[in-house]
């Protein structure tokens, strides 16, 4: 499962978020500039909260292509309205359109293996994945509740039958998540390189 990129990896215990909402937040960690600097001060999306980077603000996936690294976006992303514009040579595990949304977290692994037996190994890469296991409503991805050990209620939600339930859908949720990363890093294991980089984080 994922608990192998703790075991084997750097955890940053005392890291941070720039925002307290997803496409900011995001737009920081793929630019390294805060919000107010890079032009991602709210949601991004027409249909959201039409917030956009500055013109000629560089996402890491501009700077990988100007580089020769092949780039892919897999999964969702939130940090512009549409995918392409963020310097990503191609898509997968989603729509293909706007922020490539509908994929599904449980078909990654398999189609991350795919994409790598596919692709000329004697260029560099760059991946970008994106996932809402954790992302509420938990139910609309059929996430499964887990109680299996116990039910963890934070100290700033009351403990009350209805706030039980949503933290067994997020434990399901996060469960879910476990199992397919621990998946995806196998993919990477059999289809990559020793030298690639791995990376995991939130918004």
């Amino acid at each position: 499962n994922g608990q192998r990129l703790a075991d084997e990896g750097v955890m940053l215990s005392q890291s941070y978020s720039t925002c307290a909402l997803c496409s900011p937040s995001r737009a920081g960690c793929v630019t390294g500039r805060y919000p107010h600097q890079n032009g991602v001060q709210g949601l991004t999306g027409e249909r959201s909260g039409g917030f956009a980077f500055h013109p000629g603000e560089r996402h890491a996936a501009k700077l990988f292509t100007a580089a020769n690294y092949e780039t892919v976006l897999c999964g969702f992303e939130h940090e512009a309205s549409h995918w392409e514009t963020l310097g990503f040579q191609q898509s997968i595990c989603g729509s293909g359109t706007w922020h490539n949304g509908g994929g599904d977290l449980r078909t990654y692994a398999q189609d991350i293996s795919q994409w790598l037996a596919a692709r000329d190994r004697q260029r560099p890469f760059f991946m970008q994945m994106g996932c809402g296991e954790t992302h509420h409503p938990w139910l609309n991805q059929g996430v499964t509740p887990d109680q299996s050990l116990g039910i963890t209620v934070p100290p700033y939600l009351k403990d009350i039958p209805e706030v039980r339930a949503e933290m067994a859908e997020l434990q399901g949720s996060v469960r879910r998540l476990d199992e397919e990363m621990g998946r995806i890093v196998d993919a990477f294991d059999q289809g990559a390189g020793p030298e690639t980089i791995f990376v995991c984080t939130t918004d």
